[in-house]
């Protein structure tokens, strides 16, 4: 969230411009599994073509890279109505149970 309260997403040149640390950092760490949060961490990982709605509910496989668990946000959870929130939040406990699992077996 913006310091406004508004929600906006990075632009191009900021995700170009932080993309050699995350680099280090995954090449540093060489983690098994990736978890992203959001659509902003999905498309730093996995590219601006990243959908969240197409890639949750899944263990990402990939060979020469660590695997990624895509899930929406919490903060998205939370601003939801009511109505919506509860269903939301269990979608996203059953994608974090994924890495539970996934990680037991490792």
């Amino acid at each position: 969230m913006a310091s406004d309260g508004s929600t906006r997403h990075p632009r191009s040149a900021s995700f170009d411009a932080c993309s050699r640390w995350l680099d280090g950092e995954l090449k540093a760490l060489a983690p098994a599994l990736v978890v992203c949060l959001g659509a902003t961490a999905a498309r730093a990982i996995l590219g601006r073509d990243a959908r969240v709605g197409a890639l949750r509910g899944r263990v990402i496989e990939r060979e020469s890279a660590p695997s990624i668990v895509v899930t929406v946000h919490p903060s998205y959870v939370l601003r939801l109505v009511a109505a919506e929130r509860e269903a939301a939040f269990r979608e996203l406990v059953r994608d974090l149970g994924l890495v539970v699992g996934y990680l037991a077996r490792r």
